[in-house]
């Protein structure tokens, strides 16, 4: 028997029971907060920006002096730039130019730039040189973010369910009412303590639903791990993490996941984008407590890309990943690929606009008992997603949404539709 599907309410989706990647998904919820610690103050979305082409937010410097450019970039004329409370001499315009050299024979040196453009606008950017060799870091940081899910789900069981015909197999209202739709509760926190290039997180999520008739939906993931960011380059990284995760699914265990993960980083930026590139690869082992299942594994390779709008603090998030899972029985065994492409409209507060979308192709070579032989002779499912969210952000951490996501599964097998909508408040410190 096919072990039923439970769907993620993160953004990546889909998560079955015997095929988990948990560990890996709500790990990139807490990877997310080691990003962006550049030191940089502006106020107003049409800020200036201050970039340069020979200085980096922090780096080591073997010579004793430096030419160094900035070029500062405005929706509005320049009308002010001082370089360590010195004033600089320009010629006025949108986009300029100032060439300096640096004196660094002192163990550090801070490079303060502040920009004010005609409106007021300020944009205050340091960069820290060190010379001959960076100290080690020692600072402790902790960071962490939850959410409140509160939502109607149409369809929580994996029943066939597609209210129209599949390749004239009828599969309307195969469903009970009385499973469908049901109200669920779904709460998760992350928490990540760092220090120089190591770190060390945990976190969980349950997810809840009212109706005793689906009680065997019931989730509850906890999860741990620890990992370490080796530095290649100013814009450069080697990421690894090792983490333990317990699933208990319908309030019995049913499977632990042991993932190891190693990945290149690369970060670039220019006068409206910074961009983050991650190469990543995973291998997770499961081990399910029924005596049924032999222990299974995911292998996983994975582009994730990042691209910010400082000004805008708005996101575009891009992930494509293919791999194959084994889930304890050899009927449940497949290979996948796919994608998720969501965009995040934001501000420092105010209106927010979300919206997403995913596809993945799963086949299942062990399954030859498809209902719709005409689709092909082995199992294949194509999972969709469509999402959207409009709220209001209150900080960048901060924020209250209405979510709908239509997900449907265009399966020769178990075909369904499922919108799930409702409310969420997420947070973070």
């Amino acid at each position: 028997m096919i072990a039923p599907t439970i769907r993620n309410p993160a953004r990546n989706g889909w998560f079955r029971r015997g095929a988990l990647l948990t560990g890996a998904t709500l790990l990139a919820t807490a990877a997310a907060l080691l990003q962006g610690k550049g030191i940089v103050q502006a106020a107003g979305e049409d800020a200036p920006q201050v970039l340069s082409t020979e200085l980096s937010q922090t780096q080591v410097v073997t010579v004793p002096k430096m030419t160094a450019t900035f070029v500062i970039v405005g929706v509005h004329p320049i009308r002010q730039i001082a370089i360590n409370g010195e004033a600089q001499t320009f010629t006025a315009g949108d986009t300029v130019q100032i060439t300096k050299e640096f004196d660094f024979t002192a163990r550090q040196t801070v490079i303060a730039v502040r920009v004010e453009d005609e409106k007021g606008n300020v944009t205050e950017r340091n960069f820290v040189v060190y010379f001959g060799a960076a100290p080690a870091e020692t600072n402790w940081s902790v960071q962490g973010s939850g959410e409140l899910r509160y939502e109607v789900d149409e369809n929580p069981t994996n029943d066939v369910g597609l209210p129209f015909t599949v390749s004239g197999i009828d599969v309307k209202g195969v469903i009970p009412a009385s499973q469908r739709p049901d109200v669920r509760n779904t709460g998760s926190v992350n928490i990540i303590g760092t220090i120089g290039g190591a770190s060390v997180f945990g976190g969980g999520l349950s997810q809840q639903y009212d109706k005793s008739v689906n009680k065997e939906l019931n989730t509850i993931l906890a999860y741990g791990g620890a990992g370490y960011r080796f530095r290649l380059s100013d814009s450069s990284d080697f990421v690894t993490n090792y983490i333990y995760s317990s699933l208990n699914v319908g309030s019995h265990d049913y499977a632990t996941l042991n993932t190891v993960s190693g990945g290149y980083e690369t970060r670039s930026q220019d006068s409206r984008y910074n961009r983050r590139h991650l190469f990543e690869v995973d291998a997770t082992a499961k081990t399910f407590a029924s005596k049924s299942q032999t222990a299974g594994t995911v292998g996983l390779l994975k582009w994730d890309y990042l691209r910010t709008t400082p000004a805008t603090h708005s996101t575009f998030d891009s992930l494509f990943q293919a791999g194959t899972s084994t889930e304890g029985e050899k009927a449940t065994d497949y290979t996948f690929l796919g994608g998720d492409w969501d965009w995040r409209t934001q501000w420092e507060a105010g209106f927010r606009w979300d919206i997403g979308f995913g596809y993945q192709y799963r086949n299942f070579p062990n399954d030859k008992q498809p209902i719709a032989t005409t689709l092909g002779a082995t199992r294949v499912d194509h999972l969709l997603r469509a999402s959207t969210g409009f709220g209001w952000q209150w900080k960048p951490q901060w924020a209250a949404m209405l979510n709908y996501r239509y997900l449907t599964d265009l399966s020769n097998k178990s075909p369904y539709v499922r919108p799930i909508y409702g409310l969420s408040v997420v947070g973070g410190f």
